[in-house]
């Protein structure tokens, strides 16, 4: 088992940084753990969690909605569905 300080080490190693333009993205290893981590302008963060706050939303709650919806909104249409059942044609 590793120690906490060999797991932290590779855990730094694993992490990349892109500035573009105000955010500064860390893009990490995609995990199975939920958890999405983004670093933005703290001046856009004070902006949206106070916007959040008069809407009595969370930044979970607005995240979750927005990410279901554009991904809701680029998945393919399924088919109609079809009536798999099997006629009985016995009388």
């Amino acid at each position: 088992m590793k120690s906490p300080q060999e797991s932290l080490a590779m855990s730094q190693v694993s992490v990349t940084l892109c500035n573009i333009g105000n955010m500064r993205i860390a893009v990490v290893p995609k995990g199975d753990s939920g958890r999405v981590v983004i670093e933005v302008d703290p001046g856009l963060k004070r902006r949206l969690y106070s916007a959040l706050a008069i809407e009595g939303s969370t930044l979970k709650d607005w995240f979750i909605t927005a990410a279901g919806t554009y991904v809701k909104e680029r998945e393919q249409p399924s088919l109609p569905e079809i009536d798999n059942k099997k006629t009985d044609h016995r009388q």
